[in-house]
């Protein structure tokens, strides 16, 4: 009886030596399968060690540090209906307190009737009303967490940049944001039934210069003029009237389109080329680098709206497109319709390369966009431009 004893207690310690074995062995493996899956992950999300994307190089350092990482091409649908990879988004989204910063021509009047707290920023009564009465069955988890706004030289409430904790940009492929700019304030489109900034191009600044006059009459009758300027040295004469007499003065187009296109023309009549993607950078991501962005892409507004609604724990499927008006500032009644060349594409954008490398970063830095939207996305600015890749747009320059 005492042998079969110590043979069960023979056979239990050493089953037991075997079951541990396999046990460790079965952790061990789970362990180092965990440490490899983190590790592709991290490889997945960050950046390229340059920090650049596919198509373009030597962006400067705005996104260093910024992370990027929201959605990536094989986990979210590029209609934003997808969803299945937002859980990796920083928690702090679902509080955060967010800055719509709208550039000019990129679909911003559109979003803006979209966002609760702007309908308090309207002048007009009629217009406040109009826009309020949209919420009040309710608003998208995108409009609750605007709490702040900011416009050319005009910031809601004044230290909403400061306090934000997530900004939200909406950009348009630089090229076609000129493009826009151009027929918007061509003097032709001054309705007289719709007063716009068009009208107020024969106003004089404290030297009495009309650059409004010498810019769109003397210089630019079309935007193709001034790709043109951009591409020969020109100057045009023009007779002025001064001191009771007319004098004959020469005015260099190639240097007034050069000064508009890069955002050194003047703030009021040049406004939306003054206000570019280097101004808001320089008061948003310059000093803010580690505050999160999203980007509203006028190409895709709706879907880029409903991704960012489906981060913030609201619904996929959300009606932006029905929610308010889309604004258009009369463009359908236009007389002049802007269209630039693509021949003379080039000439543009070797005039903006800064401006073009700038709103590549706010685009690279976007958490709303996977990695193959965002290349995508700069990869339109680089076939507008008649090139491959941002590098070799430069050396076409």
């Amino acid at each position: 009886m005492d042998g079969w004893v110590d043979a069960i207690h023979s056979l239990m310690k050493n089953g037991s030596r075997k079951l541990w074995a396999a046990l460790s062995f079965t952790i061990g493996a789970w362990l180092l399968l965990q440490w490899l899956s983190a590790a592709f992950f991290l490889h997945r999300t960050a950046p390229s060690a340059d920090g650049h994307i596919a198509g373009v190089s030597s962006f400067s350092q705005l996104t260093k540090g910024r992370s990027v990482s929201g959605a990536d091409a094989d986990d979210v649908d590029t209609d934003g209906r997808d969803g299945t990879d937002l859980g990796r988004v920083n928690a702090t989204v679902a509080s955060s307190k967010i800055a719509f910063v709208h550039i000019g021509k990129t679909g911003g009047e559109t979003i803006k009737w979209r966002l609760r707290m702007v309908c308090d920023l309207r002048k007009s009564q009629r217009k406040r009303a109009r826009c309020l009465e949209q919420f009040e069955t309710g608003q998208s988890e995108l409009s609750k967490h605007v709490t702040a706004y900011m416009h050319c030289n005009a910031m809601r409430p004044k230290l909403g940049i400061q306090n934000a904790t997530v900004f939200m940009i909406s950009v348009r492929d630089p090229i076609s944001r000129i493009v826009s700019w151009f027929q918007y304030m061509h003097p032709r489109n001054c309705l007289p039934d719709r007063p716009s900034a068009a009208c107020n191009l024969k106003k004089k600044d404290s030297d009495g210069y009309q650059w409004g006059q010498d810019f769109f009459q003397t210089c630019f009758p079309t935007i193709d003029d001034v790709a043109q300027s951009l591409r020969i040295s020109r100057v045009v004469p023009r007779r002025q009237h001064d001191d009771d007499k007319d004098v004959d003065v020469h005015v260099d187009c190639s240097a007034l389109a050069r000064d508009a296109i890069q955002g050194s023309g003047p703030e009021g009549p040049s406004n939306h080329l003054f206000f570019n993607y280097k101004y808001y950078a320089d008061r948003t991501m310059q000093p803010h680098p580690s505050t999160p962005i999203f980007v509203v892409r006028q190409e895709f507004i709706w879907a880029d709206m409903r991704r960012i609604e489906t981060m913030l724990g609201g619904d996929s499927h959300h009606p932006f497109e029905t929610e308010g008006p889309v604004i258009t500032h009369g463009t359908e009644l236009f007389p002049y319709k802007s269209e630039l060349s693509a021949h003379l594409a080039s000439f543009v954008c070797c005039a903006m390369l800064n401006e073009i490398e700038t709103y590549a970063n706010i685009v690279e830095a976007s958490m709303n966009l996977n990695g193959n939207e965002r290349a995508q996305t700069i990869q339109m600015t680089m076939d507008r431009c008649n090139a491959d890749s941002y590098e070799q747009l430069k050396q076409m320059c």
